[in-house]
């Protein structure tokens, strides 16, 4: 049954979320673009926080607003009057990533300390040891690429699940039902109906799965808000 705030049916919302993805994330695979392309935008986006912005300066190329404590930093991306800025508390996962051998996540820390350098800005504390530890490193030998499975190998395919998902949550439903009553509650959730429409498009996945892949990308649809 559909809760109160839903604007569809649960039946509806699951044709919904079958062709959404039949459209979407079966698309990726003809754009042509590498798994490590889609990779780097999100993983940028996820390490943002997002501050109002009073006032731009421009330096060697660089935008720079003032943060919470009124410093100059780096500008990266913008959303109407708010403005993306590099979130060390949130960077510390990428840069564990990153020192597990992770090259995306390398680079994307490179980009973020490259518009702190460009912008003439001090590099927050943790993003400066990581910058200082690789160049050290690679000062002494040539870096070594990870060797294994590719982490990002199912990012595509899981991002168009979430956003999946978040399409479902903006037709009123919740994002994932209680663990503890979930095979009681007979309302589906956003995961729930979405789980259901991949088995549509030959695509089993049970709903914890479904969950899971939300929880990881989740951040990424709120454009790395606190």
């Amino acid at each position: 049954m559909p809760s109160d705030e839903s604007l569809v049916s649960e039946k509806e919302a699951i044709e919904i979320a079958c062709d959404h993805y039949k459209k979407h994330g079966r698309s990726s695979s003809e754009l042509g673009r590498p798994e490590h392309e889609e990779a780097w935008s999100w993983e940028r986006m996820v390490v943002l926080s997002i501050v109002p912005i009073q006032t731009v300066v421009k330096r060697e190329g660089q935008h720079l607003v003032h943060d919470r404590d009124g410093s100059l930093i780096p500008q990266f991306g913008i959303v109407g009057s708010l403005a993306g800025i590099y979130d060390d508390g949130k960077g510390k996962q990428l840069i564990a990533k990153a020192v597990r051998g992770d090259q995306v996540a390398h680079k994307v820390l490179c980009y973020f300390a490259a518009g702190f350098v460009r912008g003439g800005c001090a590099l927050p504390l943790s993003l400066r040891q990581y910058i200082a530890n690789s160049l050290h490193s690679q000062a002494k030998e040539a870096p070594q690429r990870r060797r294994g499975r590719d982490p990002y190998a199912n990012n595509t395919r899981d991002f168009y699940i979430a956003l999946t998902v978040s399409m479902i949550v903006g037709l009123g439903f919740r994002p994932t039902r209680n663990r503890a009553t979930k095979y009681k509650d007979k309302a589906e959730s956003a995961c729930s109906i979405t789980a259901k429409a991949l088995a549509k498009c030959d695509l089993y996945m049970d709903e914890s799965n479904v969950e899971r892949i939300w929880a990881q990308f989740e951040r990424a649809f709120r454009f790395g808000a606190s």
